[in-house]
This record gives structure tokens, C-alpha cells and sequence, in this order.
């Protein structure tokens, strides 16, 4: 099995653009490892759906990087990958979370974290910023996302966009007042 699981895929390999786990292989991969991985993701991740999810990237990463490994260490390098890929997935819950209470402050609203967050759960909240951001036009999308996702500056925002900074500050006012129509009001 694991020498199967090895073999590059005769495709991929004749062409030169890299070698592949034979797809064939993947699933007795899975078979073999899947219910222990699952386990261990539910384990840090608290969450049987997002442990789901992370099982798919771990077994997507073992089909296109899995024949760099050696045989004998595979069940620990899925668990390793396992491991990443949640810790990857934690980091950016707390990105968006913060990102999301930067916008709710961004927008002028009084109440504080707290009165937002116990008003709706914050994963629900965060899938409104979400869909709210989705139904802004792209320019200002990317104006809000540079600025509240990764940090930068709005003079940055405007030489990396290539726009002049006034552009960049009427995007990011217009997206916040869009926003702030599509978000849910503290009404205390």
C-alpha cells in the first residue's frame, strides 16, 4: 500500500510540472488515516464541521505534496498537516473577528464589543460583514480589505492600488456607509 501510495502519477511525471500521489492511493490513504485525523481535528478545533473541512485540505495537500514524504512517515506528516491547517483556520477566525469589530468601530457606533457580540453570536455577525462586503462594489471591496484585513495604511492602500490617496479615502467612506446600511443596529 504505502509503496502504491508513493508512485508518481505517469501524467504528471512525463510532462515535468511535478509528481502526484497516485489518486488511486489517496483512498486507502484516507481509509487508513481519515477517522484518526477527524478525531484529532475535532479535538483542537471544537467543531465537527470545521474539523471536516480541514480533513478535506489535509487530504488535498497529501494528493499534491504527499509524494515528498517518505513512506514510513506519512501518518505523521498528515498529522502535522492536520495540525497547520487548524491552527491556519483558528488565525483566521481571529483575523476576521477582528476585523469585523474593527468595521462595526469603523461605522461610528457607540456600543462597545461586547453589546454586538451578545446580541448575535459573532461567527453569525462575521458571516454578515461578510455578505455585506460582498454587495459593496470591488474597488471600494479592495480599499476595506487592505485596510482592515491587512493593515495598511491608506497612503499604501493608494500606491499599491495605484490610485491617488483621495480616491482611496472616497472608496473607504463610501464602503462604510454602504456597510453601515447592511449591518444590524444597536438599538440600546
Amino acid at each position: 500500500m504505502a509503496d502504491q501510495a508513493f508512485q508518481a502519477d505517469s501524467a504528471d511525471s512525463d510532462s515535468g510540472s511535478g509528481r502526484l500521489i497516485d489518486p488511486k492511493a489517496i483512498g486507502q490513504l484516507y481509509h487508513d488515516h481519515a477517522s484518526a485525523i477527524r478525531a484529532f481535528l475535532i479535538g483542537l478545533l471544537r467543531n465537527p464541521e470545521l474539523a471536516d473541512e480541514v480533513q478535506q485540505s489535509v487530504f488535498a495537500k497529501a494528493l499534491e505534496s504527499g509524494h515528498t514524504v517518505q513512506p514510513e512517515r506519512f501518518r505523521g506528516w498528515l498529522f502535522r498537516v492536520a495540525n497547520n491547517e487548524a491552527m491556519l483556520l483558528k488565525r483566521r477566525e481571529g483575523v476576521d473577528r477582528r476585523a469585523m469589530i474593527k468595521v462595526a468601530a469603523s461605522i461610528g457606533r457607540q456600543e462597545t464589543q461586547g453589546s454586538v457580540l451578545d446580541r448575535m453570536g459573532s461567527k453569525e455577525l462575521i458571516q454578515k460583514v461578510r455578505q455585506a462586503l460582498k454587495e459593496i462594489p470591488e474597488a471600494q471591496q479592495e480599499v476595506v480589505r487592505l485596510r482592515m484585513y491587512e493593515g495598511l495604511k491608506f497612503v499604501e492602500i493608494a500606491e499599491q492600488t495605484g490610485v491617488s490617496l483621495n480616491t482611496v479615502l472616497t472608496r473607504m467612506r463610501l464602503a462604510l456607509g454602504r456597510l453601515s446600511k447592511a449591518l444590524p443596529k444597536d438599538d440600546n
